[in-house]
């Protein structure tokens, strides 16, 4: 999104385009909340429009349109080029290892990466 913008702008295109992010996840950055606050003022100042609690149901490629389910409600939106990460999760033997931090990660030591456990 950050990179997709600043080409725009370089290319002189920028007031030509309308960025929107869709995520599932809450914020812009959900595993950590100081990042969350940290980039939503840079996506507000770059004019991005954000969504959040997004989750895509399906995309119709040759109609350019993308549904998303938004809390039980359908919910569909134009696309002229659309970009899809799938979710970030860890495997199900890590989530479900006592290893695991309660977000599903593995439970490190952020200074060594050795295990807390």
């Amino acid at each position: 999104m950050y990179l997709s913008e600043e080409t725009f702008r370089k290319n002189n295109i920028r007031d030509q385009t309308d960025i929107h992010f869709y995520t599932s996840n809450p914020n812009l950055f959900p595993n950590c909340s100081k990042f969350a606050e940290a980039l939503t003022p840079i996506a507000e100042a770059k004019g991005v429009t954000t969504h959040f609690k997004h989750i895509v149901k399906s995309v119709d490629g040759p109609n350019r349109r993308v549904t998303f389910n938004l809390e039980g409600e359908d919910v569909e939106t134009d696309f002229d080029l659309l970009h899809l990460v799938p979710p970030q999760t860890a495997p199900a033997f890590m989530r479900d290892s006592p290893l695991a931090h309660a977000n599903g990660f593995m439970d490190v030591d952020i200074g060594t990466l050795q295990s807390n456990k």
